[in-house]
């Protein structure tokens, strides 16, 4: 019966250490599940992202409103409310052309994926059958 008592302890150590040898295990496997490319939070940067090109194209006419209007109000030439306007919808403009870009880009990114290749080549079949008609 002293036997059981002394290796108890041991036993309950033991288990311990092994919970947390798993407990580590699992969140290194998140960590590295967040640090790649193919994790679950890409897609969710990604979509802020997006979301964000509506938001700046709304700070940079305000931008350029607040600057125009601040140049009227410094100098008193009314004209300068409307290039800081211009400048602002000018920067919106750049915004949407940077973001078609990237869009462009991924897109043609994806044009060689190999899953999305049964695709094209449905696309070329039809248009195919349509030059022949």
């Amino acid at each position: 019966m002293q036997q059981d008592s002394s290796n108890s302890p041991k036993i309950t150590q033991l288990i311990e250490d092994t919970q947390e040898q798993q407990d580590e295990k699992y969140f290194d496997n998140k960590h590295q599940e967040l640090k790649t490319d193919d994790g679950k939070m890409k897609p969710i940067i990604k979509g802020a992202n997006d979301l964000s090109l509506g938001i700046s194209m709304v700070v940079a006419v305000l931008l350029g409103l607040g600057l125009g209007y601040g140049l009227y109000k410094l100098t008193g030439y009314y004209w300068l409310l409307w290039v800081g306007l211009g400048y602002g919808v000018a920067a919106a403009i750049l915004n949407v052309v940077r973001a078609c870009k990237r869009l462009t880009k991924d897109l043609n990114e994806l044009k060689n994926d190999e899953k999305y290749k049964y695709m094209l080549d449905k696309i070329i079949e039809k248009q195919e059958e349509k030059t022949k008609k």
